[in-house]
């Protein structure tokens, strides 16, 4: 979470580039920029100890609980600190937060919900094409020719078959 420096309402102002790591992470993780008055609100609720502030970025990690987690589990970096980071300034913060964001989704207990596998993917998107297909009021030939391809696209080639003995 990225709040705006006191007193900003451009989004803009932020200290890192907000629209650069919501798209690095996107699937991964939420990016949430919140303003001046904003933050206050928010401090209220969960305490200075968790809050984000004046151009400040707050990582929550996964699981956050007020009544269970220390500060540190949910790192705070004021912005003084970002622009000062080693080896790039602001640029090398946010490589560090997304890197370590995206390492955290795809190591994570329950990596296959938060990232499903590939496969996946690839048979959600088979599924969404021919509810479009059908939508679309396509005939039942072409409706059997689009999900014979589908079939074809998620096999696996006999070449790439993998052995485990």
């Amino acid at each position: 979470m990225c709040a705006w420096p006191e007193g900003s309402e451009d989004p803009a102002a932020a200290t890192v580039e907000v629209d650069r790591i919501h798209t690095r992470i996107l699937g991964s993780a939420h990016v949430v920029v919140i303003t001046d008055p904003a933050s206050f609100s928010l401090s209220d609720r969960v305490g200075k100890e968790f809050s984000v502030f004046r151009g400040a970025v707050r990582t929550y990690r996964p699981g956050f609980d007020i009544a269970l987690d220390e500060p540190f589990r949910h790192p705070l970096a004021l912005p003084d600190r970002i622009l000062a980071w080693p080896v790039g300034g602001r640029e090398s913060y946010e490589r560090l937060l997304i890197g370590q964001t995206l390492a955290r989704a795809a190591a994570g207990r329950d990596a296959d919900k938060q990232l499903p596998p590939f496969t996946e993917a690839r048979r959600v998107a088979a599924q969404l094409e021919l509810a479009s297909a059908r939508t679309a009021g396509s005939s039942d030939a072409d409706l059997l020719r689009l999900a014979e391809q589908n079939i074809e696209r998620m096999a696996i080639p006999p070449g790439q078959l993998l052995r485990w003995f």
